[in-house]
């Protein structure tokens, strides 16, 4: 038989019938009995999902907001007392390895600082630990939460010493370190939907809530990175109870595990308790005195300052540690450690903030005080050099930080051997021209390096063009006009030289309560340049005129400037001098 399918043509034979006329003629198909797979636990793993109580996860909530709203009001503004913490039992190293009060271990983690701190832990409690109770089972949960707690105080102690401690940050980031094992090592049997808040999709959020620790000094992180490891660890030697068989004989292991740790969490509030109740207020007194010892040591103290210096730029933080690190100098002044730590700190404030004039003026006074007139004032010097160098070239121009480096630089210059005298006056008269190229509008630099040229006798007609520069920035400066009238004098235009000299002692007598001492070292150098023109008086080529021109100038400024006798005084001394050269 056969028969067409479309352009096919498809044979039947009769054995073919004949077995579908017998399945047919079937009354009733007996299906073979089911066979039980012992592997197949997905009946058991739904039994144990609809039954599932999150008890321990009630149980710690329940307990943190009792002891919380015990010791604290969460309506007050003002955290819970040290006194409070360390009599309920928070964690303190002194009181733990000193006292041997192990038990803070435990109780600590149930206190908590502030409200948000509170809030903030709680909130994780209830979101990750319902979920990872389910997942493992109760008892599982709860060794993975106290184990990680007290694995996070226990590296604590490594690090922390000087502070006290509370909160159930570490059983936290244990509960995250579990939720990371299960989506490693389960990866398979999740749920799609449920990839995202397991395994690796998770550490991102982890590291970020670590680095913002790092930053914040009041945030443990000992504490978080020992919890989470505990936690990630755990994890991998504890099987999840909705993948387990239902006869295995682990969850008795399990079971008798976190009993233990159960009744070793309530011996340790039972002797919390205890304290609490049977310790007089002396005993609380002297536990509150070896902890305020240790917090407010000096070297704790310096400890914290530093470790927030290297965190972040905090003006205040940085005074403070300034401030520590000053008093230990002045109470050791041989010390070099305090010394070089100064330095390194300047060093790195100028980093951060290079055109701060306290550091910079700080900077100037440490080397002027310690290191000036010391027999390694060399090898110093050039420390502090490279120190303003290096901010120099990372952040530029920034004016209190050149004025220091161009007064080590002059220093340098002074101590520099015969040798090295070329070399040393190079570089000063480049950084010069560096800082005059960057800051044109500041006549301060092409004053400075006017003078630089004066004072050497050196480059006379850019001593005078760099002069005459600055005066025009700023033409009532004294400073600025004593340098050009020197400069006059060194191109041989005493006439001029004379006149600006005039106009500096008329500057200076008149009635400024600014710029008083620079005002009096100008006047000072002024008279110098006027005693020099005077006892070169014979060797001037226009003798005559300058005679003339300079008892012009005793006669305007002797009228001018009657009122002030001390002026008078020297001005009647010089020109007496100035007869007598005259008349030999």
């Amino acid at each position: 038989m056969e028969f067409r399918l479309q352009d096919r043509a498809i044979e039947i034979t009769s054995k073919t019938i004949h077995k579908w006329e017998n399945l047919n003629r079937r009354s009733n198909v007996v299906l073979p009995p089911q066979t039980t797979d012992k592997k197949n636990t997905t009946p058991y793993n739904i039994k144990l999902l609809r039954q599932f109580r999150p008890s321990f996860t009630l149980l710690f909530i329940t307990l943190n907001t009792l002891i919380y709203f015990l010791i604290d009001n969460p309506f007050n503004n003002e955290q819970v007392n040290l006194r409070k913490l360390i009599q309920f039992g928070a964690y303190s190293y002194p009181l733990i390895i000193q006292n041997n009060e192990y038990w803070r271990l435990i109780t600590s983690t149930f206190l908590h600082i502030g409200f948000s701190h509170f809030i903030f832990n709680i909130g994780l409690i209830l979101i990750l630990g319902l979920l990872i109770e389910r997942i493992y089972g109760s008892w599982q949960y709860l060794i993975i939460y106290l184990t990680s707690a007290v694995t996070g105080n226990l590296l604590s102690l490594f690090w922390i010493r000087n502070s006290v401690g509370a909160g159930a940050s570490g059983a936290v980031f244990g509960v995250m370190g579990a939720m990371v094992a299960y989506g490693i090592w389960y990866k398979n049997k999740i749920p799609n939907y449920q990839k995202r808040i397991f395994g690796y999709r998770i550490l991102p959020f982890i590291i970020l809530d670590l680095i913002i620790g790092i930053w914040i000094p009041q945030i443990n992180v000992a504490a978080h990175v020992g919890g989470f490891i505990c936690g990630l660890i755990s994890a991998v030697f504890i099987k999840p109870q909705i993948h387990r068989p239902k006869d295995s004989y682990r969850p008795f292991q399990s079971k008798a595990i976190g009993i233990l740790a159960g009744t070793a969490a309530i011996c340790c509030f039972a002797i919390a308790i205890l304290h609490s109740f049977t310790d007089t207020p002396d005993i609380v007194d002297a536990r509150v005195e070896v902890v305020m010892d240790t917090i407010k040591s000096q070297n704790s103290i310096i400890r914290e300052y530093e470790i927030r210096a290297k965190r972040r730029y905090n003006r205040q933080d940085f005074e403070a540690l300034e401030l520590l690190y000053l008093e230990q100098l002045q109470n050791n002044p041989k010390n070099e450690t305090w010394l070089n730590k100064l330095k390194s700190f300047y060093s790195r404030a100028l980093e951060l903030d290079p055109s701060n004039k306290s550091w910079n003026e700080n900077l100037l006074a440490l080397y002027l005080r310690n290191v000036q007139g010391t027999k390694n004032e060399t090898s110093e010097l050039t420390d502090y050099i490279n120190i303003c160098k290096k901010v120099a070239e990372k952040h530029g121009y920034h004016e209190p930080l050149y004025r220091n480096l161009e007064i080590f630089l002059q220093h340098a210059l002074t101590l520099a051997s015969h040798e090295n005298q070329p070399a040393t006056q190079n570089e000063l008269e480049k950084f010069y021209n560096s800082a005059i190229e960057v800051d044109t509008a500041n006549p301060t630099w092409q004053n400075n390096l006017a003078w630089y040229y004066v004072e050497r006798k050196i480059k006379p007609t850019k001593a005078l063009t760099l002069a005459r520069n600055a005066v025009k920035l700023d033409p009532s400066n004294s400073t600025l006009l004593d340098t050009l009238a020197w400069a006059y004098m060194r191109n041989k235009n005493h006439i001029k030289s004379l006149h600006v000299f005039e106009t500096v002692f008329w500057n200076v007598s008149q009635p400024n309560k600014n710029n008083i001492s620079e005002n009096q070292a100008a006047e000072e150098s002024s008279w110098q340049g006027l005693t020099t023109l005077i006892d070169g008086f014979n060797s001037i080529p226009n003798s005559h005129d300058f005679a003339h021109a300079f008892s012009d100038f005793y006669r305007r400024l002797s009228t001018d400037l009657a009122q002030n006798t001390d002026l008078q005084a020297k001005l009647t001394e010089a020109f007496e001098h100035f007869k007598s050269l005259k008349a030999n």
